[in-house]
């Protein structure tokens, strides 16, 4: 386990491997709970917990505990196959109720401290919605490189409209 005190609390952040004897039905719940947001990730369905499991801990996944309690999660894995897997992407939740609290910050940092440690030798975010604001902070905030945007890619939230997707990249041998 790695710790750090929250930049905006003075609680203490506590990041470990994804235990899923601990938090497996509780992060599978929050996920569905962000899909039925329909405002931060493609998917229109909930996942059953063994489509959760399949997807969101597939490779490295990470939890993100406070006061014992799970706060956030994030996955790291390669962002495509074989000669291409040294580029690594990553799935981010916060806990609807411990957003705005440095958890996102203290993820994106153990996010990239992990993904070199791993041996991956850039990031791609390859669908951050324009709309997701407090993600489109965090990447700039942290170096991100704005690589692309994606024209009307998503229909959020049943809205009719479509809203643009964005490209952050990172090199991580730097």
């Amino acid at each position: 386990p790695y710790s750090k005190k929250s930049n905006k609390t003075d609680d203490l952040l506590v990041l470990d491997y994804f235990d899923k004897t601990k938090y497996l039905s509780l992060a599978c719940e929050t996920f569905n709970n962000v899909i039925s947001d329909g405002l931060y990730w493609p998917y229109r369905n909930k996942k059953t917990l063994n489509q959760f499991q399949a997807y969101f801990l597939s490779h490295h996944c990470f939890s993100i505990t406070m006061n014992e309690k799970l706060v956030g999660f994030f996955y790291i894995k390669p962002n495509f196959p074989e000669r291409c897997s040294h580029i690594c992407n990553g799935g981010f939740i916060t806990l609807k109720s411990y957003r705005n609290k440095g958890i996102g910050q203290f993820m994106v940092e153990s996010y990239i401290m992990l993904a070199k440690a791993i041996g991956y030798k850039g990031s791609l975010f390859n669908l951050v919605f324009k709309s997701n604001t407090a993600s489109i902070h965090l990447w700039q905030k942290n170096n991100f490189q704005h690589i692309g945007t994606i024209p009307k890619v998503a229909q959020l939230n049943n809205n009719q409209d479509y809203t643009d997707g964005l490209m952050y990249y990172y090199d991580l041998t730097q």
